[in-house]
């Protein structure tokens, strides 16, 4: 059975992305608090142009081939997978307060059980590991660290801004959640 071309999980991805992104902002409720900083387009800015800058690579330095297997590839799709299964997982789980910007509703409580319970950003970590999984699929070195760069970069920016209005609005309750939890990866960050 011939397997899936990269740019093909990377359109599975950017699909999967955008109807997440119609859907939650169709759902809206009324909010508190909402401070994105213009990181949601810088988040979007970022994947575009590290998967662009990653096929470059791929294309123009071909000295950063890995021999790819079907082992190897099939690791990566599955790698890939289980990051997004992570991400959906988490925004399920999260329910309604979960928004593509930034944003605290009303009657927001801190959610510290299911993946919460290991990182406060699952569903960004979910990405991360889709994306390392799609940079094996890719089978170049160098785009692998450009786009896993990119993307923890745009990533670890917008945790920031989050913890920061999470702080603001929800107060102790966050700062304790804080210290009982890492940001992105269980006992590494």
């Amino acid at each position: 059975m011939p397997l899936p071309e990269p740019q093909w999980i990377g359109l599975l991805f950017g699909v999967s992305e955008g109807l997440l992104s119609f859907l939650r902002r169709s759902r809206r409720e009324a909010t508190q608090t909402r401070d994105d900083r213009g990181s949601l387009r810088q988040i979007w800015r970022t994947i575009l142009f590290g998967m662009l800058g990653a096929t470059l690579l791929w294309k123009f330095l071909p000295q950063a081939q890995v021999p790819m297997t079907q082992a190897l590839y099939v690791t990566g799709l599955a790698i890939f997978a289980f990051g997004l299964l992570l991400r959906w997982f988490s925004i399920i789980y999260l329910g309604r307060y979960f928004t593509v910007d930034v944003a605290v509703a009303r009657d927001h409580k801190v959610i510290d059980t299911g993946p919460y319970r290991y990182v406060r950003h699952p569903s960004y970590t979910g990405v991360l590991v889709a994306f390392f999984g799609l940079g094996i699929c890719v089978g170049n070195v160098a785009s692998l660290i450009v786009m896993m760069s990119a993307v923890t970069f745009v990533f670890l920016r917008r945790i920031d801004i989050e913890e920061q209005v999470l702080k603001a609005s929800l107060g102790e309750a966050y700062e304790d959640y804080t210290r009982r939890t890492w940001r992105l990866i269980p006992f590494v960050y």
